[in-house]
């Protein structure tokens, strides 16, 4: 990334948290309403949602909260808050990956557990990036090459449904010309994007997020029942989720 590109992300987030105060603003002098409920990937931008809790007119004190959670809090007949923070209840079972914790939140539900009274926690999370290998320019060109023809494949498929040409031109040479002229560019454009990288990444990886474990919880009420149906000893199952 060059320092312009970065610039140019600051500007657009700068641009789009003065959007959103200036909507949450106008939202709350038309309704008065004095908590706000957003949905969309907009809504999950932690530092945008900052700066509405400390100058939006919602704020200070009332509740800026993401819509799917605000309608779901309200539909179950219990005391369970649904928020972002790290859920209250008890430590049913600790297990070494999440597929383990998820195969055990499954076997609650085929046991018509209400499973909505359980979390899944990841404790101590980090991220963890996987190198696959090297990456040049000929892995570079190949990468583009591929995905550009799949475009142009795409591209070229269409056109012959269609009959956008005049006159009418076979459709399998449609697709044949849409095919390698999509990898051309694809290749060339794969190349370019590595020549601007400068050599600073020169390989390829897979980025991650893991946990140390993940603990299943579930509210005080169900633990029992969750800790039985698991087959996990009482014991075991007594342990309180840390608060944070």
């Amino acid at each position: 990334m060059l320092p312009v590109h970065a610039d140019l992300a600051a500007s657009v987030r700068r641009r789009l948290e003065e959007v959103l105060l200036e909507l949450a603003r106008w939202l709350q002098s038309r309704t008065g309403e004095t908590d706000l409920a957003m949905a969309g990937g907009v809504a999950l931008n932690c530092v945008a949602n900052r700066r509405l809790a400390r100058e939006g007119a919602f704020a200070p004190g009332n509740r800026v909260l993401n819509s799917a959670l605000a309608a779901l809090r309200p539909s179950h007949g219990h005391d369970r808050r649904h928020s972002m923070t790290t859920p209250a209840g008890r430590v049913v079972a600790t297990f070494s990956s999440y597929r383990e914790a998820e195969r055990a939140v499954d076997r609650l539900s085929d046991a018509k557990f209400p499973v909505e009274r359980t979390s899944i926690v990841g404790r101590n999370p980090q991220f963890v990036e996987h190198v696959t290998g090297r990456f040049g320019y000929l892995d570079a060109m190949l990468r583009g090459a591929l995905v550009g023809g799949m475009v142009g494949l795409l591209i070229g498929w269409l056109f012959a449904v269609f009959a956008w040409f005049d006159p009418e031109i076979a459709w399998g040479w449609l697709i044949i010309d849409g095919l390698w002229f999509g990898a051309v560019v694809g290749a060339l454009a794969g190349l370019l994007a590595h020549a601007l990288t400068r050599g600073r990444r020169d390989f390829a990886s897979v980025l991650t997020m893991q946990a140390d474990r993940y603990e299943l919880l579930a509210d005080e009420e169900v633990a029992d029942e969750a800790a039985r149906l698991l087959g996990v000893p009482a014991a075991r199952a007594a342990e309180p989720a840390p608060q944070r």
